[in-house]
């Protein structure tokens, strides 16, 4: 029988007691995939003065990421590290492909199945160093991430858990547009008859670069969501039309807007937890819980565990005093409810739980 815990409400059924270590160490990390010439470097870290009892790899978001994937000034996978380091699990995070310390070419001129092929380069490392090899793998995705740990899944089947961020659930396509929309009616600057303008401009724009359509094409396409956007007039000045089309237009972009992330949740057979944030815009609980859960119930896993954070956005950060969504470079805090389910979750999942 699949059990399927709503809120994160978890047992701790056979786990063990035990003392997590209060220290961490860190090293360097070299992953050389055999692809594209990409060199994937990043940082190792683990509990100090014990085996760890898990391991796991993070996964970033879109974009192209150093390995802490710095958002508004914080570090957070080095902050998810830390904590997780001192309830005994190690982890490692990596510079993207192309970005930092890492080669190859960049996340944009690649696509999210590249990607994918890197996280799997990384588990082959991590299987090889003998510290490591008791302890259970398993995988962090954050948005994009999330979406790439259960491709990355469904080929590594000795994973042991899967934890899905702020998880899309919807075609890219979709989901762009979807995020472009509720981050304009929340900022209050376009009337019902101007959101439909905007919607179909968004439309055509996504439409003229799945179908491979040239360069001007999709520049016209920009100008035209520039101009339902209200966008200021210096944006049609310059080359701010012909960079954002060029955006558009990428090997990433294009695979991210046909790509559904539903198929590889419906073959998931690990353990797995999803966490959303009840001020995301990005990857709204409404749109993409019930998805989520719709896929995950005719999944395989026979453990599922959705949890909603109040009051956390996209990035489960927040800056004191603000209200979700506010980012203020420098003051953000990632939420410690986060990380304490999170570490709690895996510790239960590889039977351990820690004394106190």
């Amino acid at each position: 029988m699949k059990q399927v815990c709503w809120l994160g409400m978890m047992t701790a059924l056979c786990a063990t007691a035990w003392a997590a270590p209060t220290e961490f160490v860190e090293e360097s990390f070299l992953v050389e995939t055999g692809k594209d010439a990409v060199v994937l470097a990043g940082t190792l870290t683990l509990p100090k003065g014990q085996a760890p009892v898990a391991t796991v790899v993070f996964i970033s978001g879109s974009g192209g990421h150093v390995r802490d994937q710095v958002i508004s000034g914080t570090p957070m996978f080095a902050v998810m590290a830390k904590t997780l380091a001192r309830q005994g699990v190690a982890s490692l995070r990596v510079d993207d492909r192309g970005v930092g310390d890492s080669s190859g070419p960049t996340v944009q001129q690649s696509t999210t199945r590249d990607r994918a092929d890197d996280i799997r380069a990384c588990l082959r490392k991590l299987r090889g160093r003998q510290a490591l090899q008791q302890a259970p793998l398993g995988l962090i995705g954050h948005s994009e991430g999330a979406i790439i740990a259960p491709i990355v899944a469904a080929e590594e089947p000795d994973l042991a858990f899967l934890v899905l961020l702020s998880a899309p659930t919807r075609k890219g396509a979709t989901v762009f547009i979807e995020q472009q929309m509720a981050q304009t009616k929340a900022a209050g600057t376009h009337n019902r008859e101007e959101m439909d303008v905007l919607q179909k401009a968004l439309t055509h724009l996504v439409e003229t670069v799945t179908a491979g359509k040239a360069q001007p094409s999709v520049e016209a396409a920009v100008t035209q969501l520039f101009k339902a956007w209200k966008a200021p007039e210096d944006a049609f000045k310059g080359n701010d039309v012909a960079h954002f089309a060029a955006a558009m237009s990428t090997p990433w972009r294009r695979y991210f807007f046909e790509y559904d992330p539903a198929p590889a949740l419906r073959k998931i057979e690990q353990p797995v937890m999803v966490v959303y944030g009840a001020g995301d815009l990005q990857t709204a609980f409404a749109t993409h819980a019930p998805m989520m859960l719709a896929a995950i119930t005719a999944a395989p896993t026979n453990q599922f565990d959705l949890v909603l954070l109040a009051d956390e956005d996209h990035f489960f950060l927040r800056a004191p005093g603000e209200p979700p969504g506010k980012h203020i470079y420098g003051k953000m805090v990632l939420s410690k409810e986060l990380q304490t389910r999170v570490g709690n979750w895996i510790l239960t999942r590889v039977g351990k739980q820690t004394q106190g």
